[in-house]
């Protein structure tokens, strides 16, 4: 049976000061577990935000197998509105990322990018796979109608190839994106894994590309991740659970998932959909590969929202699970 969500309104202190501090952050108790130091910005600028992370060490270990604690730095963003026009990025540095709740904390994206480009204005990436062990947790997240078509809201990306990595999470969010044309609220690139859990999801889909570029033509097969076992069992997935899931427009691209050119390991379950979508979309044509591992589970579908994949070719997806049944399409 699904857990509905009780999203956690976990308030941290909204300290304000007359003056932003020389460093603009201010030391404070860690809330999560963290093991290193934990700073509070001064404001929700990003400016002021970025300075706290570019402070924070990039030695710890990042998040716990268990999720119980979180070795390394932590950086709080006070509650407020805000708008941000430029990037937050994050590279090589395992660090947790946490609002003042998603009633407290709102971040309103206003960053462009171009037509047929998936820069993100939250990115996250790794070359070294001990440090892509991020979390982002406590937040609202919105893009408006300024943003350029095809755009990402968040991006993880690792890429180093014939290795993957491990131990993401991105947790209690609420996420819009309010844009027709901008389909993308999570987009994952390169064999890399984690959670995503206990979100509010609106308008947008998940994908998963297992290649690191368009003109990768090994990696665009997905030729290490197709290499390793199917992986059932263990870690080494997205893992998407817990979530209210809708989508509200976009009905001409409105799948919930993408696992296009082959290669990505997704797992669907305890989550809440709505809105009317196809459920998944596995590969855009008949000369590419489907996902390596494709598991939904104990999911509530609302409306017309249906597990038929857009597009299938069943006979070359390795881990398709079709209508919450495991098994085996190749």
């Amino acid at each position: 049976m699904i857990k509905y969500l009780v999203l956690l309104l976990l308030l941290i202190p909204s300290l304000t000061w007359a003056a932003c501090p020389a460093d603009d952050y201010e030391t404070t108790t860690c809330l999560y577990g963290e093991t290193g130091t934990c700073r509070l910005a001064c404001d929700t600028s990003l400016a002021k935000v970025t300075a706290a992370i570019t402070a924070s060490s990039s030695s710890g270990t990042g998040l716990a197998a268990d999720g119980s604690a979180f070795g390394g730095d932590g950086v709080y963003i006070p509650a407020g509105e805000v708008t941000w026009d430029g990037k937050l990025t994050v590279s090589n540095k395992n660090v947790l990322i946490a609002g003042s709740g998603t009633l407290g904390t709102k971040i309103t994206s206003h960053f462009v990018a171009a037509s047929g480009d998936y820069s993100a204005p939250i990115a996250f990436s790794a070359t070294d796979a001990s440090k892509a062990k991020w979390r982002v947790t406590n937040l609202e997240l919105i893009t408006d109608s300024t943003t350029v078509a095809r755009s990402s809201l968040i991006s993880i990306k690792y890429s180093t190839d014939n290795e993957y990595a491990t131990g993401w999470r991105f947790d209690h969010l609420k996420i819009t994106i309010d844009v027709t044309n901008s389909t993308r609220i999570f987009y994952i690139e390169g064999p890399t894994y984690g959670l995503i859990d206990s979100c509010e999801l609106y308008n947008g889909k998940i994908e998963v590309r297992p290649y690191l570029s368009g003109t990768d033509t090994t990696g665009y097969l997905g030729s290490y991740e197709r290499s390793l076992s199917t992986g059932y069992g263990t870690n080494r997935a997205v893992f998407v659970e817990n979530n209210i899931w809708e989508r509200r427009q976009n009905a001409s691209n409105n799948v919930l998932t993408d696992t296009d050119y082959g290669g990505g390991s997704l797992v669907l379950r305890y989550n809440n959909y709505g809105g009317g979508c196809w459920f998944t979309h596995w590969s855009r044509s008949s000369g590419q590969l489907g996902p390596k591992r494709f598991e939904a589970y104990n999911n509530i579908l609302n409306g017309d929202t249906d597990y038929t994949p857009k597009q299938g070719y069943v006979g070359r997806i390795i881990g398709a699970v079709m209508k919450e049944v495991k098994g085996r399409a190749d």
